[in-house]
């Protein structure tokens, strides 16, 4: 049986704590799906994408109410994401 691809989703991934996370993640080989408010994230992605993991970003309030329907919204971009299509 082989090995399932992981993919994360990190919340405030554009500094500290969520950055740091994002960098481990991807070291130990999962695909990551950025969010954060700053919609800048693309050194960060570039980063992500030289140890090999496929990444997404979102700039997202996750203060708010997650709208009904987009729970599987950020893993659509990976190819064996496990919501269906």
């Amino acid at each position: 049986m082989g090995q399932e691809k992981k993919i994360a989703l990190i919340t405030g991934a554009g500094r500290g704590i969520g950055k740091v996370i994002a960098l481990q993640l991807a070291k130990s080989g999962a695909d990551i799906a950025l969010t954060d408010l700053n919609p800048e994230l693309e050194d960060l992605k570039s980063e992500l994408n030289k140890l090999g993991s496929k990444c997404l970003d979102f700039q997202v309030d996750v203060t708010g109410t997650m709208v009904e329907g987009h729970r599987c919204q950020p893993q659509r971009g990976f190819s064996h994401h496990p919501c269906g299509s």
